[in-house]
């Protein structure tokens, strides 16, 4: 009879985790305001996610784009970038310091396989943007280029 309850309360889990990562990954975008600091940092990280560096590239600041020519920038070994699309990234809060705003996001990932071999794990990120020529800019390199070139 234990047997029968371990068996069961094994499979019960097992649904339960697969109802869970099934509504985590139809869990819709949030939209953010056009021209918004939240919507340029949402936009850098699906260049990013799409490999188009061209794209996250222009995020950058003008002092960052002189020290860090765009062939450094797309050359760069980076090696969460391609797990970027299994992440779930969300806003956390968002606070101004001297004309310098602060982002800062939550990446969930979610690894492993099996019913029992899942697990997941979280960290903050924290972007920091001024405005420049009127569009949101990257002051500091932002995950996942924490810095320029090959490391």
């Amino acid at each position: 009879m234990s047997r029968n309850w371990l068996i069961g309360g094994g499979l019960f889990l097992a649904a339960l985790l697969v109802a869970s990562v099934v509504v985590a990954l139809l869990e819709d975008e949030e939209s953010f305001g056009e021209g918004s600091v939240e919507e340029a940092v949402q936009v850098y990280l699906k260049a990013v996610e799409d490999d188009d560096f061209e794209a996250a590239y222009g995020f950058l600041s003008s002092e960052l784009k002189d020290e860090c020519p765009i062939d450094e920038f797309a050359g760069g070994n980076i090696p969460t970038r391609s797990d970027l699309g299994d992440d779930r990234v969300t806003l956390e809060k968002t606070t101004t310091v001297n004309g310098t705003v602060f982002v800062t996001v939550r990446v969930t990932r979610l690894r492993g396989s099996g019913p029992f071999g899942t697990s997941e794990s979280s960290f903050e990120q924290r972007f920091s943007l001024r405005q420049q020529e009127g569009d949101w800019r990257f002051t500091e390199y932002p995950w996942p280029f924490f810095r320029c070139g090959p490391f």
